[in-house]
């Protein structure tokens, strides 16, 4: 049929602890619109993304591309096909991929020392952000200790904010650990547990 899946891999990067998973592209060539960006790799301010594509859509492709869009940069992506020619993106990769895994494990740390059993924590594995869930705070709370934390200079999002309806009762948050500097780390954790001990946890 005239069917293809969209395979937004723009993290796939970063993973931790477990053997990478092949891209459904590599099963479904000729199928797969495989779509990535180095916005997590290099900067988002490059505003460079990339697509493979199978062979019959790269020229609608580009006409789409001359249609929409006629003020993408050469020059960064000059200097990006020059730091992939040379093997210096993969460096680089390879180089973000340990720093992360650090803060990564400061940051898991930092949580089970603080919370213990009184979170649970997923999507360790892979990606920039995990999702950790409050077992004794309820989905209404989200917004408002949000706001709090956010007074003591701790950034969570709220999962509520992604779903039309409500998968769990619990309080869950989105927390990106990749942009801290490692000491920055277990300071927000600190604060982020004084403010649930404080204000929540004690009602």
């Amino acid at each position: 049929g005239n069917t293809y899946i969209i395979e937004d891999d723009y993290d796939g990067e970063y993973r931790y602890d477990v053997r990478p998973i092949p891209p459904l592209w590599m099963i479904g060539q000729g199928r797969v619109i495989y779509v990535g960006t180095v916005s997590k790799t290099l900067s988002p301010t490059l505003r460079l993304g990339y697509m493979v594509l199978p062979g019959t859509l790269a020229e609608p492709f580009v006409r789409c591309k001359q249609i929409t869009d006629r003020h993408s940069s050469s020059f960064e992506q000059e200097a990006l096909a020059s730091m992939i020619e040379t093997g210096a993106y993969e460096s680089h990769v390879r180089k973000m991929r340990r720093l992360n895994a650090e803060r990564r494990t400061v940051f898991l740390n930092a949580m089970a020392e603080a919370f213990g059993d009184e979170v649970d924590i997923v999507g360790t594995s892979a990606g920039l952000h995990v999702v950790v869930w409050f077992n004794h705070l309820i989905a209404s709370d989200e917004e408002r200790f949000a706001g709090c934390a956010r007074q003591e200079g701790v950034g969570i999002y709220p999962i509520s904010r992604l779903y039309a309806a409500p998968t769990d009762q619990r309080a869950g948050f989105i927390f990106g650990y990749a942009g801290l500097p490692v000491e920055q780390i277990g300071k927000g954790v600190n604060d982020l547990v004084q403010v649930y001990r404080s204000k929540f946890r004690s009602a």
